[in-house]
């Protein structure tokens, strides 16, 4: 009967089914997925994110030991811009406040590009 190697962290995790956001597959190939994810979004947003793998151990029998493994992410959200809208009394929206007053120029007024006089 030939030696068998045994396997270590490394080894196992191609040979064990995982999951990661509701896809199945080998848990190194999740990592990846998890761990490329993590880090493009550490870098859009300056923030701190999170990887975790875990791996559940179930014992069989005597000689025998089911592995399972989970990919989780913990990610930092983009930061999104906000909009000041104005409201009436009765709740209505605009972009422009109604309470202020419009200035009397007949016609809109002419754009001036910076390399351009003024009329």
């Amino acid at each position: 009967m030939s030696e068998q190697q045994a396997l270590d962290f490394k080894s196992i995790l191609n040979r064990i089914e995982g999951s990661y956001k509701g896809s199945v597959d080998e848990l190194d190939i999740l990592v990846d997925e998890a761990f490329i994810e993590t880090v493009k979004r550490v870098l859009g947003t300056g923030k701190v994110g999170k990887l975790t793998v875990t791996l559940a151990f179930n014992r069989i029998d005597d000689t025998r030991i089911e592995v399972k493994g989970d990919v989780s992410t913990k990610l930092p959200e983009p930061k999104t811009d906000t909009k000041t809208i104005y409201h009436d009394s009765r709740g209505n929206l605009f972009v422009e406040d109604p309470k202020q007053q419009k200035l009397p120029f007949p016609t809109p007024l002419k754009q001036v590009k910076p390399n351009q006089e003024a009329v």
